[in-house]
C-alpha cells in the first residue's frame, strides 16, 4: 500500500474519509443535515450571535448603504467607513495609537 490511491481507499473503506455535508437552514446550535437533526460541536458562533434579528436587521441596512464587496484592496482603492470605525474604536479601547483589521485569523497570523 504505497501509493497515494491505495491510502486514499483504505480511509475510504475504514469510513475516515471526510465529506462535505449541506445544511439546511441557518447555522445554529442544532444543524439539520439530509433531514437529521443533529448538535453542532464545530461552530465558530460562539456567543450565538449569527441569527440575532438586531445583527441581521444591521446587516441589511449596511448591504443597503454599502453594498457587496470591497471593489479593491484597501491599499488601491480605499476602506470602508465602518473598517475605520471599527478600527478607530479598537485603538481607542485599547488604549492604542491605531489598530489595524483583519478579515481573519488567518490573515492576522500572516501579518
Amino acid at each position: 500500500m504505497n501509493s497515494f490511491e491505495d491510502k486514499l481507499r483504505s480511509l475510504h473503506e475504514q469510513g475516515l474519509m471526510r465529506q462535505r455535508r449541506t445544511v439546511e437552514g441557518p447555522q445554529e446550535a442544532v444543524l439539520t443535515v439530509d433531514g437529521q437533526k443533529l448538535l453542532a460541536f464545530a461552530s465558530n458562533d460562539y456567543l450565538g450571535l449569527a441569527n440575532h434579528p438586531d445583527l441581521i436587521q444591521a446587516a441589511h441596512r449596511a448591504l443597503d448603504h454599502f453594498g457587496v464587496g470591497a471593489g479593491a484592496s484597501a491599499l488601491i482603492s480605499g476602506h470602508s467607513e465602518p473598517v475605520a470605525a471599527l478600527e478607530s474604536t479598537l485603538a481607542q479601547w485599547l488604549d492604542y495609537g491605531r489598530a489595524l483589521h483583519f478579515s481573519t485569523g488567518y490573515m492576522a497570523n500572516l501579518g
